[in-house]
């Protein structure tokens, strides 16, 4: 096999002098494109990494050889100026061209080869162009509109570069209004991406219809040995155990500082001296800077002298060269200065400790890690004979939703074809979806008749056009504006607000958006205050709100005007249990052993490796960091969730750290002497295992804390129950013999339809309020039924069954979260339980009746979670649950015991008799 020659070039940008096949070929014909009769904008398509720079350089001189033109070179950022002056400068031997800042040169003389550099922020101001480009003139300084008149005047032609453009065109509409301004002949575009919508809007802008594009494939550039092969997307893969709890910031630096010392190890493996360049980008704040450069020195012992750091946001482009250069350092700590125009070939890897959801900006990352190393060019000059470890670039990435960003960008660069002979893309207008407009392009091979005719879809019968303006976006339409006020009453006076079961706007309040108005309901006729209870019903019924009294007795037995509730126990009672459960928490092997490898930072969590180009995927269990503090502040915070205060959680983490310090210090018995940690240090990571342990069985715990907790809960009376339950009018509901309010309970929705029926005056009086009689003390409490009241099929036939059983005294329907309701503590949890049914019943004839609780669930396990905690005051609840078409008692495990019969309650009557309390000694029942 004949030698393969090698390469007279190396691969950093710029610095190339003997053009690649590909690169000639593009620069012969971009050249020819621009020298042509009428010389279309051009658009060169090429990878990063690739020579952009160079082959620009070359066709500006081609094109100065032929014609005198003066050329304005745009640019993203201030730092790409002075570095696009070096980089043409360096090359100027060739190309006789000579570079330039654009604000330096504006009182010299224009010439024929310079090109003036410049950021497209500077000269692309509204202010400017109001101006006619004349508004940065004074006594010392020539504006750029008299220069380029002064160009003019010379003879001169204007060519426009704009490089990085997929980066540099963020104000497409101001820089395209200039550049249509100065009518250069020549426009020579270069970005890194094969599709920009931000090109298209900047050319339109700019006067123009359409462009010809000059595409280099990425397999041409990685042929040409100036990519690597190969992108390798780094992403963890956490259990949800881990999620929140793991440095991944720390385990991407550590990962990635191990791949470097790989790749390094290869390299000398072969001979080869290329230091290795880590690029490590952290976000923004000098905080996330220190974070880092302490974590690559303390933790990965890297030396300080090794690590250069660059916390500025404008990038320096002398200090970025020196770092590029200088193989003394091995890590460079960045924010996002090294995004763009920063030339390290010897970079293989990057840890990005930043979300990057954007392609763009991604792709610029990629860049930076994806260009040739001299050195491997010379060795390797074939790209199949290239190691794939040496010819892969590799990303390691904190945030795994940040891949998306580099996929994208991968998938646009490995989806660009080689074009190098040019297609002409002609804009187009494609309206959207909310009315606005569009520009895209398509190639074909029909030139226009100018490439500055505009957009076609603009073009008048003149031929004249200008660039689509999208229509002006509509304003939504207005909301009524409701003056404030208080909510009506029923009453002149008005009575004391009490409770809102449904709170409801004020009638005339919009309540539809997009309504611009809407007639306020007419006010309510004021009446006097009621004197007795009869005067508040019948104000009430009139109203069309049907009051339903609370019966004092039924069946000869009184009804109380309140019930007994708990509440939790006062904190000094809570404090007595803390280490108690701490002690009693169950820990298992296995339980114990993930919590000393957290502790230790050795939980191995699944590294998810894809290759972007190729979409391979391989992965591999990898140790990774756990974030002590933030393991640390989880704890802290669900412990204070528990109601435990700041010394409550330092006992129960302290108790559980004794309990696993034995297992810690035997983690570390069989390192040297040397290598264990101090007693100190061990303690912490007892307690940080500790932490690990709550983190884990939380819930355990907070069954273990809640179930003694319950145990001291207070028995207070609740507030009294209203004496009279308010529902609309067109509700019928059935009457109840033994229901305390007489009725049987709607279906679920009911009330909320028949509260729509309502007329719109007295709407928003069917709420939960106290009324004060006029001329007396007396106060009645009423309160709208809701949602919390309603009755599903199985519960009807429930208090259907206690209606006609003997030993049942009265029945009451207690609804959720009022403060009237009967609420019991869990044994499992903080939430508080509202059992459906309070029954007065009978459990041994001649004795005195009691309260008890009983409770229909569709769910046991539910069931046998609230059943954790018995009522001193009321016994056990009975839960029953629905079997095929039978109902059965749920047992405390939650499996289903015998049969309860709705036509006769005999067993639930004997379960009853099993399980009376034996402190509800209060009420008599007289």
């Amino acid at each position: 096999m004949a030698a393969v020659p090698e390469p007279t070039a190396a691969a950093p940008e710029g610095s190339a002098r003997v053009p690649r096949e590909f690169q000639r070929s593009l620069i012969d014909n971009l050249t020819a494109a621009l020298l042509s009769a009428s010389p279309p904008p051009c658009l060169l398509r090429s990878p990063t990494g690739s020579g952009k720079t160079f082959m620009l350089t070359r066709v500006l001189a081609r094109v100065s050889a032929a014609q005198p033109v003066l050329w304005l070179w745009f640019v993203p950022y201030v730092n790409l100026v002075a570095q696009t002056v070096d980089a043409i400068d360096t090359d100027a031997a060739e190309s006789g061209l000579k570079a330039e800042s654009l604000a330096m040169a504006l009182n010299e003389e224009p010439a024929a080869g310079l090109v003036l550099t410049s950021t497209v922020q500077g000269v692309a101001s509204a202010k400017a162009r109001k101006s006619g480009y004349t508004s940065s003139e004074d006594d010392a300084r020539r504006s750029l509109a008299a220069y380029v008149a002064r160009a003019r005047a010379a003879g001169l032609k204007l060519g426009v570069v704009v490089d990085e453009a997929h980066i540099a065109l963020d104000t497409t509409t101001e820089f395209g209004q200039f550049v249509h301004w100065l009518k250069a002949e020549f426009l020579l575009m270069a970005t890194a991406t094969p599709k920009d919508a931000r090109l298209n809007e900047f050319v339109a802008n700019a006067g123009y219809g359409a462009f010809e594009t000059f595409n280099v494939a990425r397999a041409d550039v990685v042929a040409a040995r100036l990519n690597k092969a190969w992108l390798q997307a780094v992403v963890y893969d956490l259990r949800q155990s881990m999620q929140g709890v793991t440095d991944l910031q720390a385990t991407v630096l550590r990962r990635a500082w191990r791949r470097n010392q790989q790749i390094e190890r290869e390299l000398r493996a072969r001979g080869l001296g290329t230091v290795p360049l880590m690029l490590v980008q952290v976000a923004n704040g000098d905080e996330a800077i220190k974070l880092a450069y302490d974590f690559l020195l303390r933790e990965l012992q890297i030396p300080a002298h090794a690590v250069a750091l660059h916390s500025a946001d404008e990038p320096d482009p002398v200090m970025m060269a020196a770092i590029a250069n200088d193989t003394s350092q091995q890590v460079l700590v960045f924010k996002q200065s090294a995004g763009t125009g920063f030339d390290a070939p010897r970079a293989f890897v990057l840890a990005s400790t930043k979300p990057v959801n954007d392609a763009d900006f991604a792709h610029q990352f990629i860049g930076r890690v994806m260009r040739v190393a001299p050195e491997l060019q010379r060795r390797f000059p074939v790209a199949i004979d290239v190691p794939p470890e040496l010819d892969t670039a590799y990303v390691f990435l904190a945030n795994a939703e940040a891949q998306s960003g580099f996929a994208q960008a991968a998938q646009a660069i490995q989806g660009m074809r080689s074009e190098l002979a040019g297609q002409i893309e002609q804009l187009v207008v494609r309206p959207t979806a909310l009315g606005g407009v569009a520009l895209t392009n398509r190639p074909t091979a029909q030139v226009p008749l100018s490439w500055d005719l505009g957009l076609l879809a603009t073009r008048a019968a003149d031929g004249q056009v200008t660039p689509p303006e999208p229509p002006p976006v509509q304003p939504a339409g207005a909301f009524a504006e409701v003056p404030p006020g208080s909510t009506p009453s029923l009453f002149g006076a008005g009575g004391d607000a009490g409770e809102l079961d449904q709170p409801l706007p004020a009638e005339g309040a919009a309540s539809e958006p997009g309504s611009s108005s809407r007639t306020p309901a007419a006010p309510a006729r004021s009446r006097a205050a009621p004197a007795t209870r009869d005067e508040l019903f019948a104000a009430l019924r009139e109203a069309q709100i049907h009051p339903l009294p609370r019966r004092a007795r039924v069946a000869a037995r009184a009804v109380p005007d309140h019930f007994v509730t708990e509440v939790q126990p006062a904190l000094q009672t809570l404090a007595m249990d803390v280490s108690a459960a701490a002690t009693a928490l169950p820990i298992d092997a296995a339980l114990l052993a993930n919590a000393v490898k957290a502790a230790l930072n050795r939980m191995s969590e699944k590294e998810i490796r894809t290759e972007l180009f190729t979409g391979s995927v391989t992965e591999e269990d990898v140790q990774v960091i756990t974030d002590q503090a933030q393991l640390l502040e989880r704890t802290q915070d669900v412990l204070g969730d528990l109601g435990l205060d700041e010394q409550d959680a330092v006992d129960v983490i302290q108790a559980l750290s004794n309990r696993l310090l034995d297992a810690v210090e035997q983690a570390w018995a069989l390192q040297d002497e040397g290598q264990r940690p101090p007693a100190q240090a061990l303690r912490g990571q007892a307690r940080q295992a500790a932490c690990w342990v709550i983190h884990k069985r939380f819930a355990e715990l907070q069954e273990l804390l809640h179930a003694q907790w319950a145990e001291r809960a207070a028995e207070q009376p609740a507030q009294p129950l209203p004496d009279a339950l308010l529902l609309p009018a067109t509700l019928t509901l059935e009457p109840s013999r033994k229901n305390i309010y007489g009725v049987h309970y709607p279906q679920p929705g009911a009330v909320a339809s028949a509260r729509e029926t309502l007329p719109p005056d007295t709407r928003a009086w069917f709420r939960s309020e106290t009324y004060v009689l006029a001329g007396s003390a007396d106060v009645v409490g009423v309160a709208c039924m809701d949602a919390t009241f309603e009755f599903n099929a199985p519960e009807r036939a429930f208090a259907q069954a206690l209606d006609r059983a003997d030993f049942v005294e009265w029945w009451h329907r207690n609804p959720q979260g009022k403060p009237y309701s009967v609420a019991l503590l869990r044994g499992d949890s903080k939430n508080l339980f509202y059992p459906d049914f309070v029954v007065c019943l009978t459990h041994v004839p001649s004795e005195v009746p009691l309260l008890r609780l009983i409770d229909p669930k569709h769910d046991t396990k539910d069931a046998a979670r609230k059943s954790l905690h018995t009522s001193r005051y009321y016994g056990k609840v009975l839960f029953l649950t629905r079997d095929a078409n039978r109902f059965k008692i749920v047992e405390e495990d939650g499996s289903l015991g015998d049969v309860v019969d709705f036509d006769d309650l005999g067993r639930l009557k004997a379960w009853m008799r099993a399980s009376q309390p034996v402190v509800q000694s209060e009420f008599t029942g007289a």
